[in-house]
Order: structure tokens, then sequence, then C-alpha cells
């Protein structure tokens, strides 16, 4: 998967894979960015979804009760942009 994202972005924008042992087995750390399973977390509180992100509520019905978004899930895209005399923003 690391590999797929490595073609597609322009060079320098991925950062390096790290893998992890565990009981002296390579593994990788994954997770969804939107939903947490309900079970894991009872007491939280759903959060909105942020607008442009799910715009026909397709998400919100699919996490249905199973799955809940909280704000831990709230996802922020940063980018780097430079002014005219180059300083970064």
């Amino acid at each position: 998967m690391h590999r797929f994202f490595e073609d597609l972005l322009p060079g320098n924008k991925l950062q390096p894979m790290e893998t992890l042992s565990i009981d002296g087995n390579l593994a990788l750390a994954c997770h969804t960015r939107y939903f947490r399973e309900r079970r894991h977390c009872r007491s939280a509180v759903p959060y909105p979804f942020g607008p442009g992100v799910d715009p026909n509520k397709d998400l919100e019905r699919l996490g249905g009760d199973l799955y809940i978004h909280t704000e831990e899930n709230v996802v922020q895209y940063l980018g780097r942009k430079t002014d005219g005399e180059n300083a970064i923003k």
C-alpha cells in the first residue's frame, strides 16, 4: 500500500513507512480515520462530520450502530505555502 502512494504522490511528500515488531513479527499500525468501534468507546459522544466530508450523509449511514465518529476522528489537512518572499506559512 505504501508503495502505491509513493508512486502517486510527488517526491518527498510521503513519510517513510515504519514497521513495528510484535512478538518478533513485523507489523503495521493501521486504523480508520473516520470511525471507532462503539464497543471500545461506549461513553464517547458522536461528533458531526466537517463541511464537505460527508455531504450526502453516506458516512453517517455507514457508521450505523457499530461505529461512531468522534472528535478524535476529525482529520485536519495541512500543507506548506510560501508567500512572495518564500516565507513558509
